[in-house]
């Protein structure tokens, strides 16, 4: 891969992201707190189907722009 190249995984592929991730969801996305969600995607600021918004899964546009 060359600078500024990009490669997308499904999230249940095995592959290694080097120590830097980055997951995109639509505005409709919600936190899981059920069965089977890894512990390095838990955060207990978020409750059950609360929005994924908050410093672990920050909003980076919105309505069609960048989100402040």
């Amino acid at each position: 891969m060359a600078p500024g190249d990009v490669i997308a995984f499904h999230a249940l592929i095995v592959h290694g992201a080097g120590g830097y991730t980055v997951r995109y969801c639509g505005n409709d996305a919600v936190y899981y707190t059920g069965p089977g969600v890894h512990h390095g995607l838990r955060n207990p600021e978020l409750g059950d189907r609360a929005p994924l918004d908050s410093a672990q899964y920050p909003t980076v546009w919105r309505d069609g722009h960048p989100a402040s």
